[in-house]
């Protein structure tokens, strides 16, 4: 018996090469746990490079929530593929400046089509060594889309 019976599964696809992941729900710590779970075991099935996390339809992240889906980013970074979140609202974002969450290791895009873009931009999907995995590691950020960041 699966652990997770009672908990929506997120809607997960492929799409070139990238694996998207659309939350349409509050995200609760059973929730998060079972993303965890079902991305983590479907990025080491498909061994896809990018994962994007389309969160447009979530009205509210806390920083516990946040910091939840931060652990994810790592733990796929930790597999060798890079994460996007997609689609924060306004509000989410003005409120997790508010909160003075940790950002670090986080990388965003505004729209699904932005995200493949900057995934399949990334050195883990050119066949290049991922330099992810250690800056994760070291808490450090990657500057390869800090110009991206400030628009």
């Amino acid at each position: 018996m699966e652990p997770y019976n009672n908990v929506p599964r997120v809607a997960v696809q492929v799409t070139q090469g990238c694996l998207v992941v659309s939350i349409q729900f509050e995200l609760t710590d059973q929730v998060l746990r079972r993303i965890q779970h079902d991305v983590l075991e479907c990025v080491r099935k498909t061994e896809v490079t990018g994962v994007a996390f389309d969160l447009s339809s979530v009205d509210v992240i806390d920083a516990h929530e946040f910091e939840a889906l931060r652990r994810i980013i790592i733990m796929i970074a930790l597999l060798g593929a890079k994460t996007v979140l997609v689609g924060l609202r306004p509000g989410v974002v003005f409120a997790l400046v508010d909160l003075d969450v940790d950002t670090t290791g986080v990388d965003t895009a505004l729209n699904l089509e932005d995200a493949v873009r900057v995934l399949q931009a990334s050195p883990s999907s050119e066949g290049e060594p991922s330099r992810h995995k250690q800056d994760y590691a070291d808490g450090k950020q990657d500057d390869s889309l800090s110009d991206r960041k400030g628009r």
